[in-house]
């Protein structure tokens, strides 16, 4: 995922995620899981950073993304946080929405 925003950058395009496929592949997708899981397994106490935004909505794969990273890292118990209030529908906010004066609060993903 951190591609995909770097691309974005570079690109210059306002509305990245508009310009994604609309449908999942699904051998990138398990293996952009697998990737996360396994630097969450050699963290001790690891830290999730939820910062996805309200964009996340747009396509069904992220949201499948969310709820299975959530499932598959609850095994290591992690501390979910956010920067900033949550958006009006309820997310954590977007990386690129982020005000220096914020700090790292708790985040309950099962909200």
């Amino acid at each position: 995922m951190f591609r995909l925003r770097a691309e974005a950058r570079e690109a210059r395009l306002p509305y990245f995620y508009r310009t994604l496929p609309t449908k999942i592949d699904k051998a990138a997708f398990d293996a952009n899981l697998d990737q996360i899981e396994a630097v969450v397994a050699e963290q001790a106490e690891p830290v999730i950073w939820a910062a996805w935004g309200q964009p996340v909505v747009h396509h069904s794969y992220f949201l499948k993304a969310r709820n299975q990273l959530y499932e598959r890292l609850a095994k290591y118990a992690p501390s979910w946080r956010r920067f900033g209030e949550l958006t009006a529908t309820g997310h954590p906010r977007h990386a690129s929405r982020l005000d220096y004066r914020w700090t790292l609060e708790p985040f309950d993903i099962t909200v």
